[in-house]
């Protein structure tokens, strides 16, 4: 999702926010704006729940470290009891990067 490049202070945590970040993972743009926003939400297959479970801000992520972003993702999901059942992502080339790197083939069907 698209956010808007800028820097805020945060009081509460006495640092700035708004530039890129990737959480524990280490970043080679660590002065960066940050102009999207990649979300992880958990959706309940069988009722009807929606639960995010982090986000990430970054600028022009690579399919491979999206792919390092979904495991960890997954590997929360499965500490906690959860069961994955899919994952789903929008049609960018980056999205497809990122399955591939997961291990996914794509073939054509016809």
């Amino acid at each position: 999702m698209a956010i808007r490049k800028q820097t805020l202070w945060d009081s509460k945590n006495d640092k700035y926010v708004g530039f890129v970040d990737y959480g524990h993972i280490p970043t080679s743009k660590p002065d960066q704006y940050a102009s999207e926003a990649l979300v992880f939400v958990l959706v309940g297959a069988r009722s009807n729940w929606k639960c995010p479970i982090g986000y990430f801000l970054t600028d022009k992520m690579t399919g491979k470290m999206q792919a390092k972003l979904v495991q960890e993702a997954l590997i929360m999901a499965a500490e906690a009891g959860l069961r994955v059942y899919s994952v789903t992502a929008d049609g960018t080339s980056v999205n497809f990067t990122m399955f591939s790197e997961l291990g996914c083939k794509f073939t054509t069907s016809y």
